[in-house]
């Protein structure tokens, strides 16, 4: 019989030891403790303000010019969710270790992962209305890199640059106090535009709700009122 070398056990139980000695990985719920709390519901300052009746002249004008199309039942996609100054659309925000998901009442739907995965590779990644997004910590501010958005412009407004599908979308999101958020947004699109655009965008918690309630625009049940769409009840 074949005598087993003596190196070959003492190494393994060395790992075994190794191994058992070796600290267990935190639990997960341990991990949500070092995130920031972004619990609630949120809406643009402007659309927060139309609400209000503060600015609700200038919120009412830019609903009047939006074109027939984005009345659509479609989801606006990003970045326009993150601009939006329309009251009836929020979103809410549910961060854990691995992602943070937005979604919004209009039915967009943002997952940002943070588990430490990169942008799919080139054969596996094709342009979709919210593109692709990753993000890492930097203490309470959640940094953003998005990518393969489609071509089309930045948001549904007269003016507003077009974009390619090569467009680069970088974003720092915080939370500045208990009721007020912060997205400063940079797009980068060499080919369309001659230096990149920057915008900082604040959200206001809605103390009003507790819910989200979805868009309904199925049957024309909405209409644009004083700057905010107004919901009609079921019929």
């Amino acid at each position: 019989m074949r005598a087993v070398p003596l190196a070959l056990p003492l190494v393994m139980l060395l790992a075994v030891m190794a191994a058992a000695d070796a600290p267990d990985p935190p639990p997960r719920t341990l991990l949500f403790t070092a995130l920031p709390d972004w619990r609630g519901i949120w809406q643009t300052q402007g659309a927060a303000a139309s609400v209000s009746g503060a600015g609700a002249k200038a919120a009412a004008q830019g609903a009047a010019s939006l074109p027939a199309s984005y009345k659509s039942c479609r989801p606006v996609g990003f970045p326009t969710i993150m601009f939006i100054p329309l009251s009836d659309f929020m979103f809410e925000l549910l961060v854990t270790p691995e992602q943070t998901l937005l979604a919004s009442t209009d039915g967009t739907v943002r997952h940002i992962y943070t588990d430490g995965r990169s942008h799919p590779k080139a054969e596996d990644l094709w342009p979709t209305p919210t593109g692709d997004s990753i993000g890492h910590w930097e203490g309470g501010t959640l940094v953003v890199d998005t990518i393969a958005r489609e071509a089309g412009p930045i948001a549904p407004f007269p003016g507003s640059p077009d974009l390619s599908a090569g467009a680069h979308f970088t974003e720092r999101l915080r939370r500045l106090d208990a009721d007020t958020m912060e997205d400063v947004i940079t797009i980068e699109d060499p080919g369309r535009m001659p230096r990149p655009l920057q915008s900082t965008v604040l959200y206001k918690r809605a103390h009003d709700v507790d819910r989200l309630i979805p868009i309904d625009c199925e049957h024309d049940r909405d209409t644009v009122v004083g700057g905010k769409i107004v919901i009609a009840p079921p019929r």
